[in-house]
């Protein structure tokens, strides 16, 4: 009652703050993955460009919430394959942990994207520093990436069991 919003408008602050913290968050990967300033800055405007982005406020929808939240599991996983000390690196493992979980419980189409680019990040990204460093970076990704991958499916095949024929019509040939 602080704030005398009504829950529609105190909804819509919470999707604009998703919004914004997404651009800044595609911003981020994209230097972690090396990308210039203006690269970075050109990542998040493109992504700004898109449609679904672009009429945020039309509708109020859960991936609003779990984008923010698979950008954040796919930044930190690849700040921890990036990492050029071991605690960095599995701080960064620990955030991206933490931001999977929270992703798959909300949204799970968002959960196989994060999954997905989780698992391209692991396998993709070179490391930096030392070999004893490289060791612990590449590990503390990869434990980001199985936890999104098993944490989405374990949760879609035994609590979002709808998920399957959700998605089924765009995967089958009838």
């Amino acid at each position: 009652d602080a704030t005398r919003l009504s829950t529609w408008h105190s909804g819509q602050v919470v999707v604009v703050v998703a919004h914004c913290a997404s651009l800044l968050l595609v911003a981020a990967l994209a230097r972690v993955v090396g990308a210039s300033d203006r690269a970075s800055f050109a990542a998040a405007l493109i992504f700004a460009l898109n449609p679904s982005f672009v009429y945020f406020d039309t509708q109020y929808s859960y991936e609003s919430l779990a984008l923010p939240l698979a950008l954040a599991a796919i930044t930190a996983c690849a700040k921890a394959k990036r990492s050029t000390s071991a605690r960095s690196a599995w701080t960064y493992g620990a955030l991206g942990i933490v931001a999977a979980l929270a992703c798959i419980v909300t949204h799970h189409v968002s959960a196989i994207f994060m999954a997905a680019m989780c698992l391209a990040v692991a396998v993709v990204i070179p490391t930096r520093g030392a070999s004893g460093t490289a060791r612990w970076a590449r590990l503390s990704s990869w434990v980001v990436a199985l936890v999104a991958i098993g944490g989405s499916a374990l949760w879609i095949g035994f609590v979002a069991r709808a998920t399957y024929s959700y998605l089924d019509p765009h995967f089958s040939t009838t």
